[in-house]
């Protein structure tokens, strides 16, 4: 099974849109991923999908503590989760990483 990265991802009820090849400002440059729970955007600049497949997650750990735990948990708690999370999926075999190509922005509307 293969892992294409979504264009949209529903997390508790809301739709968040997955925006790949997302460019951060200068300020924020070094980012791979960010959560924009006001936006329901979920922005990625990576084009290395394994990278870019880690960070997903990564961001949908942020949005399900956000919605479900009042933000309580650190960056640190939520990288090793996600790194458990990719980690295990890869190592059952439950999807190979595949990048879903170029950017794309959501419609607004």
């Amino acid at each position: 099974m293969e892992f294409t990265l979504p264009k949209k991802v529903k997390i508790a009820g809301l739709t968040y849109y997955v925006l790949s090849d997302y460019p951060f400002p200068p300020h924020n440059a070094d980012l791979a991923g960010q959560i924009a729970p006001d936006d329901l955007e979920i922005r990625l600049s990576t084009k290395e999908p394994e990278v870019e497949s880690l960070y997903f997650w990564h961001e949908v750990l942020h949005a399900i503590d956000i919605h479900y735990n009042n933000d309580k948990l650190d960056e640190e708690v939520i990288m090793r989760l996600a790194h458990g999370i990719h980690q295990v999926l890869k190592d059952n075999e439950m999807y190979n990483v595949k990048r879903r190509g170029n950017g794309r922005s959501k419609a607004k509307g």
